[in-house]
């Protein structure tokens, strides 16, 4: 099972009880995995609800330098136990090179305090996007999207996309486009008009 930790869209990292649902799901048969996309979760350690996955013994944590938005095409990991030797050459068929080996050590020592500064500079984006938006789409904000997991840059709101750009002028994505069912859309707090401002403190 493929899964997301932060969640995306929704920005919210995995409850007690989702993990315990996950934990029986996999121990029900011996050929069942979770294989955890955290490349979302900027902090260390890993959350406790990754943690708790990892515990399981089934679960392969993905975590990357590879977004387009920061240093495209550096460097994956796949972390597994031990034991599981069978599955590490599905991981093993694009290894990067030496080069980028190298590059990869370099920006986590020379610059390991850059994903802090990736989250303080999106908290700026957060707060200058809620402070933005209009009332009426204020009070139709997912709660569990406004306290959301650090470095979260998306927020759903229950506005179909349609009516956000007819009646409020904001762009929105619709929910659709993420294969979800649900009518309402996702604002993105990445535009450069929510971007800290000279007299804000970010990175």
């Amino acid at each position: 099972m493929l899964l997301t930790n932060p969640w995306k869209p929704l920005g919210r990292f995995l409850t007690d009880e989702e993990c315990d649902s996950l934990t029986v799901w996999v121990d029900a048969a011996p050929d069942r995995y979770l294989l955890v996309d955290c490349v979302y979760d900027l902090g260390t350690p890993f959350h406790p609800t990754t943690q708790r996955l990892w515990d399981t013994g089934r679960s392969i944590l993905l975590h990357s330098l590879t977004k387009g938005w920061l240093w495209p095409k550096t460097f994956g990991v796949a972390l597994m136990r031990s034991g599981h030797e069978d599955l590490e050459s599905v991981f093993r068929d694009n290894s990067p090179s030496q080069e980028q080996l190298s590059f990869a050590e370099k920006l986590l020592s020379a610059h390991m305090n850059l994903p802090s500064q990736i989250v303080a500079t999106l908290g700026v984006h957060k707060r200058n996007l809620l402070t933005l938006l209009p009332v009426p789409v204020q009070s139709r904000l997912l709660l569990n999207t406004v306290c959301v997991a650090p470095g979260c840059y998306f927020f759903a709101v229950s506005i179909r996309a349609e009516e956000l750009l007819e009646q409020h002028r904001i762009l929105a994505i619709p929910a659709s486009a993420f294969g979800s069912e649900w009518d309402g859309s996702i604002i993105s707090s990445l535009a450069e008009s929510f971007a800290p401002k000279e007299n804000e403190a970010a990175p």
